[in-house]
């Protein structure tokens, strides 16, 4: 059984309305979607993306012909990079995220042992540096070849 609630409505005064719109402007403010008491999430460009794979697959041609192909997956500001073997194995490296610049990326090493991601320093000591940077970095790992992270000679 319901029972009915009576309220009686009073007029407001100019100070009670103005306490009341107020509030109720502050309530229309406050974010209710998780996406946006998070922020915005910076995505890649597509021309960004483009870049990128040709730099990944120019530098993999370059300095690490074990590898016969890169794929990346993007998702939201992250660009996922897999390197695929001769066999058709393939090998998750790294995760690049991006912050704006086609150049830099956030750099984060793929864990087996764990199967994610760890936030990590480059052998240049910075979280960030150029996907080549990352590639080298993550091959070098991988494909057990430490040389990857000693300074070129001249």
């Amino acid at each position: 059984m319901q029972t009915a609630h009576r309220h009686s409505i009073k007029p407001l005064n100019d100070d009670q309305r103005s306490l009341h719109c107020a509030r109720h402007t502050v309530a229309l403010m406050r974010p209710t979607h998780p996406s946006a008491i998070i922020g915005d999430v910076t995505r890649t460009p597509g021309s960004t993306k483009v870049s990128l794979g040709q730099r990944l697959r120019a530098r993999a041609r370059e300095r690490w012909p074990q590898l016969v192909d890169i794929h990346i997956r993007h998702r939201a500001e992250f660009a996922y990079i897999t390197g695929e073997l001769p066999d058709g194995t393939t090998l998750p490296l790294f995760r690049l995220r991006y912050n704006g610049s086609a150049t830099i990326w956030g750099f984060a090493i793929y864990r087996a042992s764990h199967d994610d991601y760890e936030p990590s320093f480059l052998p240049t000591g910075y979280p960030a540096g150029t996907p080549q940077d990352a590639l080298d970095c993550a091959c070098g790992l991988y494909l057990n070849d430490p040389t990857a992270w000693q300074p070129p000679t001249n």
